[in-house]
């Protein structure tokens, strides 16, 4: 065995074997290998098999004085203790009046 240099446009990255994802400090050591990849197409994503759980934040039962919940068409603004706020529809755009109709060459009078 004897170390050679490595070619020119060659990189290397340790990607966790199951996946092909880029290892983390969650993947097993067992399934971590040092893989050579032309310069340039290494993976660029995190391993998805092993990754942190999500963390989930309760949401409160009761309204929290100076939040308002967000909506579509909501404009936040900032609200001063013992205010409240009331959410309002966003408004609909104007409906287009039709022109008036002119009368037809048929209906002319005369004859």
């Amino acid at each position: 065995d004897r170390d050679f240099p490595t070619p020119e446009g060659i990189s290397f990255a340790t990607v966790d074997a199951t996946s092909g994802g880029l290892a983390t400090e969650l993947c097993p050591k067992n399934t971590l290998v040092n893989e050579a990849f032309k310069a340039g197409t290494e993976p660029t994503v995190p391993c998805p098999t092993h990754r942190p759980a999500p963390v989930v934040i309760p949401l409160p039962e009761q309204p929290v004085e100076g939040v308002v919940p967000m909506s579509p068409g909501y404009n936040p603004t900032v609200l001063q203790p013992g205010e409240t706020a009331t959410l309002s529809p966003p408004s609909s755009p104007p409906i287009p009046t039709p022109p008036p109709s002119q009368p037809s060459a048929e209906t002319s009078t005369g004859t």
